[in-house]
C-alpha cells in the first residue's frame, strides 16, 4: 500500500459506510482495481451495495475493467472527460441525497492531459465542489507541475 492510500482509504470507507457517494480519479501508482480490493474488506456490506465510481483510463488496445463502479475515460480531451466525471458526481449526489466525496489525483491528470490542460478546468472544478457542498481531496505530489502553480 502506498503512503497516499493509507490516508485516503479510511476516509473513503468512512464516507461509503455512511452512505455517501464517492468518485475517484486515482493518483498515479494506484489503479482503480487496487482501490476496489483495498476498500472491500473495510466496508460494512459488499462494495456492490455502495455508491462509488472509480476512473479507469482506456489505453489504446486495452480492455477496460467491466464494473458498475468503473468510469471509463479516454484520456484524450480533458473537458469531455471531466464533464463525464462531473456528471457521475451529480448522479451520486442525486441517488444519495448527500454531498459527494471526490478524490482527484492531479498527478494522473497532468500525466494524461498535460499541465496546461488542467488549468482549463481547474476553476470550474473547484466551483462545482464548493457550490454543491461536496468534499474534495486533491492529491498533488511535489513532482507535479500543478504543485508549483497551486503554491503561487
Amino acid at each position: 500500500m502506498l503512503p497516499v492510500e493509507r490516508i485516503l482509504l479510511p476516509t473513503i470507507c468512512n464516507f461509503l459506510n455512511q452512505d455517501y457517494g464517492v468518485a475517484i480519479i486515482p493518483p498515479q501508482g494506484v489503479s482503480g482495481e487496487s482501490f476496489r480490493r483495498e476498500i472491500e474488506p473495510q466496508l460494512n456490506r459488499p462494495i456492490s451495495e455502495h455508491h462509488i465510481k472509480i476512473v479507469d483510463y482506456r489505453i489504446a488496445g486495452e480492455r477496460l475493467t467491466n464494473s458498475q463502479h468503473s468510469l471509463a475515460l479516454k484520456g484524450k480531451n480533458i473537458l469531455e472527460d471531466m464533464e463525464r466525471f462531473w456528471d457521475e458526481i451529480d448522479e451520486l449526489r442525486r441517488i444519495t441525497g448527500k454531498p459527494v466525496l471526490s478524490i482527484v489525483g492531479f498527478d494522473t491528470l497532468e500525466y494524461m492531459y498535460g499541465a496546461a490542460e488542467i488549468l482549463k478546468i481547474l476553476g470550474e472544478d473547484v466551483a462545482r465542489a464548493k457550490n454543491f457542498g461536496d468534499v474534495r481531496l486533491n492529491v498533488v505530489r511535489p513532482h507535479v507541475h500543478m504543485a508549483e502553480v497551486q503554491a503561487c
